[in-house]
């Protein structure tokens, strides 16, 4: 007989994105591409939403950097990923389990991608329900499937060189988005919001939003929806300031 459990978590468990909004900086649509902070030349093209970006993924080409500007604050940060996918959550395991087995909703069996990794289940899994199987303390255990962010988003640090983040996450000020190291990382979007909407708060006020349903809507006015476009972001930094030395580019 299976043992059933599900372990307590926060809010951010049951949604499958959490974003915690900044306090400053643009909210608003925003292009799906990036480029090196403040080399401008160094451009990374839009890709679709949902579709992994890669940088520092290629020094002789586009260089390396610990700073890329973005106009679109829905991002995701990951330095998780193997030759299947990449991964941008994970769903913590006992020490020991290599082997598990994802079920749907209805606990059935799924072929899904996953990594098993340092007690973590890595996944990208969006959109419905999932369950993990497991043996572990002498019996089989399952448990809801959480999406907890590989690199969830931290306040940037006030120092004098970089990086400008702890290691395993990423910050966003102003539009510039900070990673820990020079190694590859990959970025991904996942909502393009329209302007003038509002955000639904839970009970502590900090503005949460659900982006695999958007909770937001237009100003009581309407909106064109021909005239909604992509606007720069107000990035609050001098694209012209010099090259800086902790950060290599070509």
């Amino acid at each position: 007989m299976a043992h059933v459990r599900s372990t307590p978590v926060t809010p951010a468990g049951y949604v499958d994105k959490l974003n915690v909004l900044a306090g400053t900086g643009q909210i608003g649509p925003g292009g799906l591409g990036t480029h090196a902070w403040p080399v401008e030349a160094n451009v990374f093209p839009p890709v679709a939403l949902g579709e992994p970006l890669a940088v520092n993924n290629d020094p002789e080409e586009t260089g390396q950097s610990y700073e890329y500007i973005v106009e679109n604050q829905f991002i995701e940060v990951t330095n998780k990923w193997d030759s299947e996918t990449t991964y941008f959550y994970f769903h913590p395991l006992p020490s020991g389990v290599t082997q598990v087995s994802v079920l749907d909703s209805d606990h059935d069996p799924v072929t899904v991608e996953y990594l098993i990794e340092g007690s973590r289940l890595y996944h990208t899994l969006e959109g419905d329900v999932y369950w993990v199987r497991y043996f572990a303390n002498d019996r089989f255990q399952e448990e809801l499937i959480t999406s907890q962010l590989v690199m969830p988003r931290a306040p940037r640090l006030n120092k004098e060189e970089a990086p400008f983040v702890a290691a395993d996450h990423f910050a966003w000020t102003h539009g510039v988005i900070d990673i820990p190291s020079w190694a590859e990382h990959r970025f991904r979007f996942y909502e393009q919001p329209v302007s003038n909407f509002r955000f639904l708060h839970n009970a502590s006020e900090r503005p949460l939003v659900r982006a695999d349903s958007l909770q937001c809507e237009a100003d009581a006015g309407g909106m064109d929806q021909d005239a909604v476009r992509t606007v720069p972001a107000l990035h609050g930094r001098h694209l012209g300031a010099r090259q800086e030395p902790w950060r290599r580019n070509y």
